[in-house]
């Protein structure tokens, strides 16, 4: 009796747990079921501006990631809350830095030489009601930005191709010559 009523209780509780997690389209408690739709005309995604790293050479392995995340709008609703990523090539995946617009700043470090190049990218949800249903669309943006890193690349130095040692011997040598060239010529005349 303890046994199948335990039975019982178990396979309720896991019946409960999966009719709960079963979900058919999103909910939202103002607007009911959602149907998910493309964005429509007049939709602005959200807005992304990398401040650094800049397209030049660098000559350093740590390097600022910043860059500043707007949100998206469509008519004057502004969406849900942006999830940001970035992604840099010598990365074998991306990574997810944060929700929300604001102003963010990541360390990159033991960057490898070479040229390479940095995205960001943000998706945002946004819900709206337009007068005969609730829809739901998401708004997506990237940003990539290049530049190269230089560090085990050692600066070219010019090189002396002609010693100076090298040289001064050479003045001296055709300056003695001159000089008894000319007391030669000199004593011949006398």
């Amino acid at each position: 009796m303890k046994k199948a009523l335990a039975l019982t209780l178990i396979l309720a509780l896991l019946f409960l747990v999966v009719a709960g997690t079963q979900v058919v389209s999103p909910v939202n408690a103002n607007f009911g079921n959602l149907v998910e739709t493309p964005p429509p005309a007049g939709t602005e995604p959200p807005t992304i501006s990398i401040v650094s790293p800049e397209d030049k050479v660098y000559t350093t392995r740590e390097l600022t990631l910043a860059f500043n995340v707007g949100r998206a709008i469509y008519k004057d609703f502004m969406g849900g809350m942006p999830t940001v990523y970035y992604k840099a090539d010598w990365m074998q995946n991306g990574t997810f830095v944060g929700y929300g617009a604001s102003n963010y700043t990541i360390k990159l470090t033991d960057v490898p030489d070479g040229m390479h190049n940095v995205t960001v990218r943000v998706t945002q949800p946004i819900v709206y009601d337009n007068g005969s249903g609730a829809y739901w669309f998401n708004t997506e943006n990237q940003l990539t930005v290049k530049f190269t890193v230089a560090v085990s690349v050692q600066p070219v130095q010019p090189s002396d191709s002609f010693p100076t040692a090298y040289s001064m011997g050479i003045v001296a040598t055709i300056v003695l010559v001159l000089l008894g060239l000319t007391v030669y010529i000199l004593k011949r005349k006398d």
